[in-house]
């Protein structure tokens, strides 16, 4: 839980400077993007072992990020590990822009904990042109439960319902 709330709050800080800055996705940009996610979660990670006087390794920090940040002009999303980035596009189909990881098979899963984390990180981005309707971010309990195409598409439009019909405080509770 500790590794997953510091992945949390290194992606953050990292995409609130990404929405402030005049960014051209490339490869190299991407890379930088998740080598400073990585290089943050994991100050924050030995800072919380030298100062707890752990005895435990970084690997028992190990867990996925899946993360979207959206500005008037772009929108990116990124991942490492299980779970899945869904959105629903202007022409209300839902897509899967994160290509899956092929090393995340019978219960493994890439990590931030991984030697090479930041290699490992996939990513979907657009331009205004192309910021979606809505995306939805989910762990891999969400996608274990529903599957990866018309059970989770269904769920979410449900979601969507609710949100119309309920409103989002009662959607919420």
């Amino acid at each position: 839980a500790i590794g997953s709330q510091f992945a949390c709050e290194s992606a953050i800080e990292v995409l609130k400077e990404v929405a402030c800055a005049d960014v051209s996705f490339n490869q190299d940009s991407l890379n930088q993007i998740a080598r400073c996610i990585c290089s943050r979660w994991s100050q924050m990670v030995n800072d919380d072992i030298d100062v707890s006087d752990k005895k435990v390794g970084i690997e028992a920090y190990g867990c996925t990020l899946v993360a979207y940040v959206q500005t008037p002009k772009f929108w990116l999303a990124l991942q490492i590990g299980d779970g899945r980035f869904v959105m629903l596009n202007r022409r209300r189909y839902f897509r899967q822009p994160i290509k899956e990881d092929e090393k995340c098979v019978c219960g493994y899963t890439t990590s931030m904990c991984d030697t090479n984390a930041a290699s490992e990180f996939r990513f979907a981005f657009g331009l205004k042109r192309s910021i979606p309707k809505a995306v939805f971010l989910c762990s891999d309990g969400i996608d274990g439960t529903f599957g990866r195409g018309g059970n989770l598409y269904a769920f979410y439009w449900n979601i969507l319902k609710c949100l119309r019909e309920d409103g989002i405080d009662a959607v919420k509770r």
